[in-house]
Formats: C-alpha cells, sequence, structure tokens
C-alpha cells in the first residue's frame, strides 16, 4: 500500500517541487502547541511530525496549495482535488467501525464506477474521500473559491458528509499518523485505496448532484449592506453612502452606483433624496480605489505566483500569450487568409492593446488579395513597443508553415477568452444589482446586462457591396451530420445562424428525434446545449443511454443494484455517456430567454437543442409570446453563431393539414417565413403504423422543400432507423409526398 509521500504527491506536494505551498498544522490541547509548519524543511518536518504525534498532538495538512505561508482562504492557490469527510458514528452510532463499512458500501451504490473517489482514507473514526481531478481548479480569484466551495457543498449535500468539511482553507487529517482524538485510544489513519491516475472533471458530478451556490456564496451576501425597509430623514446619507462604498470595493462604477442607489432611494427612502445628492454620493465614492483583498498592510500588492503546473508548459493558455501567438502566425503564413479570421475576430476582442492596435492595422492595410502593407506593420509594431510581440512574431516566422486551421483555433480561443470577460463582468454587476435592487429592478437590470454581453461587437452588419460580395465568394462553411443522412442532404445539417422549427403533437419522437441530433453532433466532438423545458435532465440522460446501449431506458433507470441483470449494461451506457461530457451539456427548466442567453454565452456551444418553444414565458396571449420568443431565439442563433432547433408542438389537426402542406404556422409560432431557416414536422400515425415517424420538410431555405422521409422508431431505446434509403430527385419527392397520400 502506497505512503505518505505517495498521497501527498497525488495532490501536487512532491520532492521536485520541495512541497511547495504544503501547510501542515499540529494542533493539541493546549493552545501553545497550535502550529504550522512550512517547507522547504526538509526533514526536519518529518522529525517535527513525528515527535508532535507521539506527544498527543493531532497532525493534520491543507489540502489546496497555499502561497505566502498563511493558511486562510484569501491565500489559496490551486486545488488538485474535490474531498469528502464522513463520520461512521452518523451511520452507526453504537459501532462507528461498522459505519465505515456503511459508507464503503454505500459508495458502491450511489456513485457510478467513473465517478469513485481516487484515494480513500480511513481517518480512525470515518473515511475520507479525494477525487483527483483533471486540470487544477484555480482559487485565487474569490469567484473560483465560490465555485469550488458549491462543487463541494453539492458533493456533501448528495453523500451526507460534513458541511463543514467544504471549506476550500480546509485542513485534513494526514494518513501515515495517528488520530489521537481520544487520547487513550489512538487509531490510525490510513490509505484503504489508491489509484492516482483515476481523475475526474468538475462537471462530471453534474450527473448525480447540483452545486450548491446559495450555500456558498452565503458568507458574502452576508458581508453586503443591510438596507432597512424604511430609511428616514437623518440617516439617509449615511445609508446610502454607505451602500456606494460597498459597490466601490467590488470595483462596480459610478455609473451602476448611481443606478442602485436611485433604485433604493426611490424604494427605502422617505422621503427620497434629492437627484444631485445621490449624484454627488456616486461621483465622490469613486475617488476610492477598490479594496484589494491580496494587498498588504501597507498598501503594496501581493499577487499570488503562478501554479507550478502552468510554468512547466510549453504554451500557457492565456489571452495575451493566445493574442500574439495568433498574429505571429498569421504574418509568419504571409496573412493570406486574413478575410476569413478578421471576419470572426474584431480589434476590440483582445485584451492585449497592442495586439489590438496590429490587428486593426493589418485589417484596414490588408489589400484585395489579401496580402499585408508589412512596412506599416512593422512602424507600428516599433510605436507599440510590445517585444514580447516581436519576438512571438520572430520565433514564428522560423515555422516552415502555419495551417489555416491552427491560426482558426486560436482566433476562437481568442474570443471565447473575450466572451467570458464580457460574460464576467456582466455576471458580476446581475449579482451586485441582486443585493442591493428590489426584484423587479434587479431583474430588468440583469435583462438588460445580459442584452449588452450577448452583442457581439465583431459582427458589425456593413452596406458595402465589396464586402458583401466577398463574403459571398467564401466557401461555404460544411454543416454538422445530424445523423440523418436524408435530412444532411436536403439542408446541409446544423449550421451556424440557423433556426431549425420542429412541429409535432405530443408522442410524434421530437424529443428522441432531439436526442439522436445531440449524441451524433457529441460523437463528432461539437459542443451541444440540450435545454429541456419539459424533461428532466435525469429522463434525456436516461433516455440517451438507451439508445447508446440499444437497451430500454425504463429498465436502465431501475437497475440500481448488482443484482440486476441490467447493472453491467447500465454502467457500461454511463461510460460511454461520459466520453461525450466534454462536447455535450444538458440542462433542465431553463424558463427564460435570459437564462437560455447566459447557458450560451457559457458553454459556447455549435449546437443548441431548445425542447420547446411553448414553455417560455412572455405575453399572456400565446400567439405574440411564441412569435416573440421565436424571434428572440432566431435573433440569438444569428448573433451568437449557433444552430438552433427549437421543438413546437402543434395540435394533431394542424398536422394532418400540414402534411398536405396547408399550415402556415405552428400553434402560435407566427409565419414559418418569418422564424424559420428550416421547418420540418414530425408525424406518427397511432392506429396503423405507431412504430413510424415521418419527417416532413415544409419550409427549407437551404435546399428542396415540401419532401419527407419515413423512419422505424423503437419506443424502448429511442433509436430512428431510415425505412429508405435512396433520395429521389425534388419532384418525385412532392408527388410521393402529396395530398393523396392517406392519413
Amino acid at each position: 500500500m502506497p505512503g505518505t509521500s505517495d498521497f501527498l504527491s497525488a495532490l501536487g506536494y512532491t520532492k521536485e517541487n520541495q512541497f511547495d505551498g504544503l501547510e501542515i498544522r499540529i494542533l493539541g490541547e493546549r493552545k501553545e502547541d497550535n502550529r504550522s509548519l512550512w517547507p522547504p524543511d526538509g526533514g526536519k518536518m518529518g522529525q517535527q511530525i513525528k515527535k508532535a504525534n507521539e506527544a498527543g498532538q493531532d497532525v493534520y495538512f491543507g489540502v489546496c496549495r497555499r502561497w505566502g505561508n498563511v493558511g486562510d482562504a484569501a491565500h489559496l492557490l490551486e486545488a488538485m482535488c474535490l474531498w469528502q469527510d464522513l463520520d461512521g458514528k452518523n451511520w452507526d452510532k453504537e459501532d462507528p467501525i461498522r459505519g465505515k463499512q456503511l459508507i464503503l458500501d454505500a459508495l458502491k451504490i450511489r456513485l457510478p464506477e467513473y465517478l469513485q473517489p481516487s484515494i480513500i482514507i480511513d481517518s480512525g473514526h470515518g473515511v475520507h474521500l479525494y477525487f483527483l481531478l483533471v486540470e487544477p481548479w484555480p482559487l485565487a480569484d474569490q469567484k473560483d473559491r465560490v465555485r469550488f466551495t458549491a462543487h463541494l457543498r453539492g458533493l456533501a449535500h448528495y453523500l451526507g458528509s460534513d458541511m463543514g468539511s467544504t471549506d476550500p482553507a480546509r485542513i485534513m487529517r494526514l494518513p501515515g499518523t495517528m488520530n489521537v482524538k481520544e487520547p487513550t485510544k489512538p487509531v490510525p489513519c490510513t490509505i484503504l485505496s489508491f489509484q492516482p491516475d483515476h481523475r475526474i472533471n468538475p462537471s462530471d458530478l453534474d450527473a448525480v448532484c447540483t452545486p450548491d451556490y446559495d450555500g456558498a456564496e452565503s458568507g458574502k451576501k452576508s458581508s453586503a449592506t443591510e438596507i432597512p425597509e424604511k430609511v428616514t430623514d437623518g440617516e439617509r446619507n449615511t445609508i446610502l453612502t454607505s451602500l456606494a462604498g460597498t459597490n466601490r470595493r467590488r470595483g462596480i462604477g459610478s455609473d451602476i452606483i448611481y443606478t442602485l442607489l436611485v433604485a433604493v432611494n426611490e424604494a427605502r427612502c422617505n422621503p427620497p433624496l434629492p437627484d444631485n445628492e445621490l449624484r454627488i454620493i456616486a461621483s465622490g465614492i469613486t475617488r476610492y480605489q477598490p479594496s484589494d483583498p491580496l494587498s498588504g498592510k501597507d498598501g503594496t500588492k501581493q499577487a499570488p505566483p503562478l501554479p507550478a503546473h502552468t510554468m512547466k508548459r510549453e504554451i500557457v493558455l492565456h489571452s495575451d500569450q493566445l493574442e500574439r501567438l495568433l498574429i505571429a502566425s498569421m504574418i509568419a503564413n504571409g496573412c493570406a487568409n486574413m478575410g476569413q479570421v478578421a471576419r470572426l475576430l474584431q480589434p476590440d476582442d483582445f485584451h492585449n492593446s497592442a495586439c489590438g492596435q496590429v490587428w486593426a492595422c493589418m485589417i484596414a492595410n490588408t489589400n484585395g488579395s489579401g496580402l499585408l502593407d508589412l512596412p506599416l506593420l512593422q512602424a507600428l509594431l516599433i510605436g507599440t513597443g510590445d517585444n514580447k510581440l516581436a519576438e512571438a512574431i520572430a520565433e514564428w516566422c522560423k515555422e516552415p508553415s502555419v495551417d489555416l486551421a491552427r491560426m482558426m483555433r486560436y482566433a476562437e480561443v481568442t474570443l471565447d477568452f473575450s466572451n467570458r470577460r464580457r460574460l464576467e463582468s456582466a455576471a458580476a454587476d446581475v449579482r451586485d444589482a441582486s443585493y442591493n435592487l428590489p426584484s423587479e429592478k434587479a431583474a430588468e437590470f440583469a435583462m438588460d446586462v445580459l442584452a449588452e454581453a450577448a452583442q457581439r461587437r465583431s459582427r458589425v452588419e456593413t452596406g458595402d457591396l465589396a464586402v458583401i460580395t466577398e463574403r459571398i465568394n467564401l466557401p461555404l462553411a460544411p454543416g454538422i451530420s445530424t445523423g440523418f443522412p436524408f435530412l444532411d442532404a436536403s439542408f446541409g445539417g446544423s449550421r451556424k445562424g440557423d433556426f431549425i422549427v420542429v412541429g409535432g403533437y405530443r408522442g410524434t419522437g421530437k424529443s428522441y428525434f432531439f436526442c439522436n441530433i445531440a449524441l451524433a453532433a457529441a460523437k463528432q466532438k461539437k459542443r451541444v446545449l440540450y435545454l429541456s423545458l419539459e424533461d428532466s435532465a435525469n429522463k434525456l440522460a436516461l433516455r440517451m443511454m438507451g439508445n447508446i446501449a440499444n437497451t430500454d431506458w425504463r429498465k436502465l433507470e431501475s437497475a440500481n443494484s448488482f443484482q440486476s441483470g441490467l447493472w453491467i449494461t447500465k454502467q457500461d451506457a454511463i461510460a460511454e455517456l461520459m466520453k461525450l461530457q466534454p462536447y455535450l451539456r444538458v440542462f433542465e427548466r431553463q424558463r427564460s430567454l435570459a437564462a437560455i442567453r447566459l447557458a450560451i454565452l457559457a458553454n459556447c456551444p455549435d449546437i443548441v437543442l431548445l425542447d420547446y418553444v411553448q414553455h417560455l414565458p412572455g405575453d399572456k396571449d400565446m400567439y405574440k409570446r411564441v412569435a416573440n420568443n421565436s424571434l428572440a431565439l432566431q435573433d440569438m442563433a444569428a448573433m451568437e453563431g449557433v444552430c438552433m432547433w427549437a421543438a413546437s408542438q402543434i395540435s394533431i389537426e394542424q398536422a394532418m393539414r400540414g402534411r398536405k402542406g396547408l399550415v402556415k404556422e405552428y400553434k402560435g409560432a407566427g409565419e414559418l417565413a418569418a422564424d424559420a431557416t428550416v421547418a420540418l414536422f414530425t408525424f406518427r400515425d397511432f392506429e396503423k403504423s405507431p412504430n413510424v415517424i415521418n419527417l416532413w420538410i415544409e419550409k427549407n431555405h437551404n435546399g428542396a422543400d415540401h419532401i419527407g422521409r419515413d423512419y422505424s422508431i423503437d419506443l424502448t431505446t429511442g433509436r430512428l432507423a431510415e425505412l429508405t434509403t435512396d433520395t429521389p430527385p425534388e419532384s418525385e419527392c412532392v408527388e410521393s409526398h402529396g395530398d393523396e397520400i392517406p392519413w
């Protein structure tokens, strides 16, 4: 069985890095016995640990790497794992040893194989679980610590762990030492299971639990300024100035502070302060710099060092460096593909101002052949004074060739950084508004901020015919295969910016159809966002598992023990589904346009599947509500460069008329010509052919319409199979599926 050094090495504390950032904390009965040990101490630390333990003192270690030889949350650097602390007494009060065995048995049932702990420790009176992460989790920023705590708390709720152990600055017992909590009965702290190569992504836990953000942020919320329900004359200035100061410390600017003051003044102050006094408070408070939690007593900034794992990488995934690499690779390639890359990225998407200036120069001085005026660029490089940019260009110019795919990847990642910066800023503003504004005004403020964050300034329209014709001459980007050759041939699959509406009455297989599309895209390593406004995420995951295993998903749902004949099949299906986890996200009940937009901005998908439009809120009138939401989704697809699939409920009467080409709208969704790029109907004759679905293309901007194809559907697995493989000409398709076909 591995020892203490192997355990610490798995958590990133090795002899090679001199156990950098490791805190050993010794706790005894007397206060003067309590102390922390910090490397590098060589063999002295081991001797002190042994001596303290033999003297009846407990030995703990900081799970997360620290910096500055301080063990509080503000001095955490990164985490290599998630952890849980379960007490044997909570499982069997009379026999804690049996309680520990019950914990181990429960883990096998409650967690699938791919989510089992990497390391299990017998702490003496309980069990410690460590889930090693694929990538270190940075903790230097407060937002990252809140996210990390939320995941710890969510897992603790699910497993019934000690909630006190979910503090990111938590210390845990060091394996290889004695637990002397009861001095007369010391027990060893030992390693029960050790699989350092078994690692997870934090998002893998979404299959079993939900992060507890409310609990994680409770401490932060309590620190916000508390505003009385009624603020009277004599205390208005004091309370509003305190509110302004609180938000200024968070880095909020004067405009947003003024907006908050106006809302609170109207809702709470009696009588309200004059507007000019509010402006004086807002402008006056911004004379102070935002507080910095990493500042020392003397005001100097103590920035945490870079984590060791990033220092060792050949290319650090940092926005500034990526921007330099992108520009350097373009110049090394002679800027022959400048037109294609520039349509994806604009100067204001760059974090580094020098890179933004150079990029603007490259766009402005690229001639019709796509080549760059290099003398102008060289003069600009000298003017920016960015030596690192010049060095990057020099290095890239040594490369024999740089392919377009590599440059486009740099551009996409750079744009992702830009989008995330914009999204993080918007999220911070929304969070602060939720603390300080009345709920209605906070919701209105959130919608405005998210709408502004969603605007891609790189997609500025132009009326210049030269630009338009040049864009037309570009090769059409291939769509993502739907997994249905007939649909791919008809409208090119899932293309960026397309809005595809699928109409069908209940039970015609829209959700099964969407599951097939989601799995097909994820297998192509395309990012898919499935937003279900009707079915739960668990149900959708089970349907996908049934599709993968070609087994009745309802039987898989009940296969929860080793005794079940489908237990192994279920675990295999979970393992296969988790291979798609980096590309597939499933959310339930995102019932607002703001939530959908936030999910798109956060996950950057290629395809969005929305099931279904009628559940979105809005106007009381069904027609107006669905029409407005459909147009908003169409606009969202175009702005965010995603293919938006939206299911829509229709009546059986509409479906029968639609089969004959007589229906022009989906149950209040507005004219199809105004809403969708492609409009499909799903038909199913429950009496004559219950296991056959017909996909009918009613409208198609990308190809032929009024054509259809029959598919067999297995209602237990959700799999669809094409009944005919030939693709007749368009005229034959219209004739074969015209009015003469009996329902």
